[in-house]
């Protein structure tokens, strides 16, 4: 049954994520959550992201999409801004460094500006 096999495939998810949180894990426990829409996990397991050691760009991009994920749920909505905006922070220092990133940081602005016109 659908049900058994989900609800243990997210019990092993959990455990390898527990035994060992190194960035790849996390991510692909993150993209099984992310398939069965587990939304709970979903955001927990993008708060470890932000814990583990990867350098500055993978960084802002995992807050990036932390806010956009957070955007999608009125429960979250104030927390989806200050990561909107810790986003952008990180993306313009980014740009300050290399102009290559000005792109990201467009589209961060441009889903910042969206979210603030609907809230």
């Amino acid at each position: 049954r659908k049900g058994d096999w989900l609800n243990e495939a997210a019990r092993l998810c959990k455990k390898a994520v527990n035994t060992y949180s190194d960035y790849d894990i996390v991510l692909q426990s993150l993209g099984f959550f992310t398939t069965y829409n587990l939304s709970d996990d979903i955001i927990h397991l993008y708060r470890k992201l932000l814990n583990c050691d990867v350098d500055s760009v993978r960084k802002a991009e995992i807050i990036a999409d932390l806010a956009t994920y957070l955007s999608k749920d009125v429960r979250y909505y104030l927390e989806a801004e200050k990561y909107f905006y810790e986003a952008v922070d990180a993306f313009r220092v980014l740009v300050k460094n290399d102009e290559r990133y000005a792109h990201d940081l467009s589209k961060i602005l441009n889903n910042l500006a969206s979210f603030l016109s609907k809230n």
